[in-house]
């Protein structure tokens, strides 16, 4: 019972090591555009099987847009553009973005 308890614990580990969140996270503002781009890296062996799933956008703390993916751009990493119109000085915008196997990356900025 141990032994069986050691090995999943070892199994569990080893998982983990090849699951992460995104290593680097660049959101800006376009005020001309009036979007948010946002692009990311996550380097992996299947951008089919390992990627960032989820997408979060908060503007002053309120969620604006939440999107499910179902892969990423390219082995290395990806990025989303949204139209996000009536952003003003001061306004507060966080992305988050999630890993379909584990772990999240945050970006906060504030217009200026």
């Amino acid at each position: 019972m141990k032994r069986a308890i050691i090995i999943l614990a070892l199994l569990a580990f080893g998982a983990s090591v090849y699951a992460h969140p995104a290593a680097d996270l660049e959101a800006t503002y376009s005020v001309q555009n009036k979007t948010l781009n946002i692009s990311f890296t996550h380097s992996v062996k299947d951008p089919a099987d390992h990627f960032i799933q989820g997408v979060e956008v908060r503007l002053n703390d309120v969620m604006i847009i939440s999107q499910v993916c179902s892969a990423q751009d390219t082995a290395t990493g990806g990025s989303f553009v949204y139209r996000i119109p009536n952003l003003k000085k001061n306004d507060t915008i966080r992305v988050t973005l999630i890993c379909n196997k584990t772990g999240k990356k945050s970006a906060t900025m504030v217009l200026k």
